[in-house]
């Protein structure tokens, strides 16, 4: 986003500054839909990457519960119950 701002206006910006405009946000600004669009799109898909780590953490009280890291699959209900049962969840026998 600061990116996309400094692109739009950054002369402005850096004129308030008093320092001289980078030649980048200059190259930038000739072509600015295009490297608009460029930022979103690697923005977006670096952050889709980023999110997308297949983890599946519970915790109870702070005490994790389970990791789907650790264990390599997702959790059945009743592995997830017996868990939260030995992490001191108050309830039924499971």
């Amino acid at each position: 986003m600061t990116a996309i701002v400094l692109i739009v206006f950054g002369d402005r910006i850096f004129a308030a500054r008093g320092v001289p405009v980078p030649p980048l946000i200059l190259q930038a600004r000739e072509n600015v839909m295009y490297y608009v669009f460029m930022i979103y799109f690697f923005g977006s898909t670096l952050s889709h990457n980023m999110l997308n780590s297949g983890a599946f953490e519970v915790a109870y009280n702070g005490v994790p519960v389970w990791s789907k890291i650790d264990a390599g699959h997702l959790p059945t209900w009743p592995e997830l119950m017996k868990q939260f049962h030995a992490a001191g969840l108050p309830g039924h026998t499971f």
